[in-house]
């Protein structure tokens, strides 16, 4: 069942086989608890709303609209979690993406630091707190649209889905955020 589709999966979860969903879960609960992590910025948190979320999917995936893709679905599941337990302990972070950006440039090519010379580490940690500067800049909906694309690799069309948007609308605020951030570095000297 591992190289089923997403598709295939909960088609068979639907028909009542634990084992399809035992998949799913398995492949994408790594995605999930990294996805809300970062919306609720503490890991027991993050740990009980991503098992509130596959507990979600369990309940709900009868009413799953099998025609579309499943993926865009759990992230909306999982967004409405996080935003429900925000909701609930009233505090709500201003970007919750800026950590999400900084964190991801600064892994680039630094599992092996023997190799990376002392300047360029210096250099990407500079251009890192820069563009996290940026993004934390951008407003919430320009910024969610580039992490998802970006960080979480989703296209256009699982976005628009997801957020229940045209993908008109997706790629305009992508376009103008990707915009935003090269108006805000141009100044400086990569």
């Amino acid at each position: 069942m591992r190289n089923f589709t997403d598709e295939q999966l909960v088609a068979l979860a639907i028909d009542g086989r634990n084992e399809a969903l035992d998949v799913l879960i398995e492949r994408y609960l790594k995605l999930v608890y990294s996805f809300v992590s970062r919306y609720v910025r503490d890991d027991a948190d993050a740990q009980d709303v991503a098992q509130e979320v596959f507990v979600s999917v369990w309940r709900h995936l009868e009413k799953f609209d099998q025609a579309k893709s499943f993926r865009p679905w759990l992230y909306t599941v999982a967004k409405n979690a996080c935003l429900d337990f925000l909701r609930k302990r009233s505090h709500v972070p201003f970007s919750h993406f800026e950590a999400d950006a900084l964190e991801k440039l600064e892994m680039l090519d630094l599992n092996d630091r023997n190799e990376v010379s002392a300047p360029t580490l210096t250099d990407r940690g500079f251009l890192a707190d820069q563009l996290g500067a940026a993004m934390s800049g951008l407003s919430p909906q320009y910024a969610e649209v580039v992490a998802l694309h970006h960080d979480k690799d989703l296209n256009f069309r699982e976005i628009s889905e997801m957020k229940g948007e045209s993908i008109h609308t997706v790629k305009s605020r992508y376009r103008r955020a990707i915009a935003v951030l090269r108006n805000t570095l141009d100044g400086f000297n990569f």
